[in-house]
């Protein structure tokens, strides 16, 4: 299995989620707030937000809802 790094844009593309929709889940003081949301992890030098898509996938499974 390949782990991808994706950036921001790339993570609310595939939850199709905006950016603000981000900050709320992340926002410990927001309602929206998910506590089992993908962290980012830090990529050698980079300073942008990246996430595992490994992480990100296993979150989409976990919180899709069956027909």
């Amino acid at each position: 299995m390949i782990i991808e790094f994706i950036d921001l844009k790339e993570l609310c593309r595939r939850m199709c989620i905006s950016r603000g929709s981000y900050y709320d889940i992340t926002n410990v003081k927001h309602e929206k707030h998910d506590s089992s949301f993908p962290v980012p992890v830090t990529v050698f030098t980079s300073t942008k937000l990246r996430f595992s898509s490994i992480d990100v996938d296993a979150y989409i499974k976990a919180h899709s809802h069956s027909v």
